[in-house]
């Protein structure tokens, strides 16, 4: 499930307010355009109508990729700032499962999720997980008779 929601937001350089999208998550398979703006840094970007003004801004963002089985959380390095940040997470670093996170009759993969703080970081994961699924499974290539 996708999830975004629009917010108005001030330009930091005119003050002018505009609505922007916010994405609390991604399913690629849902909604392929939002992947393709995180991968171009159109994702969680201010464009300001007024001065054109581009200022980028963080949040929390879980993207999630069924077909190559994989999910990746983002969050903004400053939460680990925040000691109540940890308390989602057990001590093995997974999300606690006892914190109704997770379901537990959800895919295996969804119960071992990659974290990364930073958006860099974000789209090269993202980047090397469909590389290596499209090297480790290529597509089957059919041939017709003639």
């Amino acid at each position: 499930m996708s999830i975004c929601r629009y917010k108005k937001l001030k330009c930091p350089d005119c003050g002018c307010e505009s609505e922007v999208i916010i994405w609390d998550s991604i399913n690629v398979q849902i909604n392929p355009e939002a992947r393709e703006d995180l991968l171009r840094g159109d994702l969680h970007v201010f464009k300001c109508p007024q001065c054109k003004e581009e200022t980028g801004f963080e949040k929390s963002l879980l993207y999630h990729d069924m077909e190559r089985d994989f999910m990746v959380w983002f969050y903004p390095f400053k939460s680990l700032e925040d000691p109540e940040f940890f308390n989602e997470f057990s001590d093995d670093g997974n999300l606690d499962c006892t914190m109704g996170l997770i379901d537990t009759d959800t895919q295996d993969y969804a119960k071992n999720i990659h974290y990364v703080f930073s958006m860099d970081e974000l789209v090269r994961y993202i980047r090397f997980r469909e590389k290596l699924a499209d090297v480790k499974n290529p597509p089957i290539k059919v041939k017709y008779a003639e």
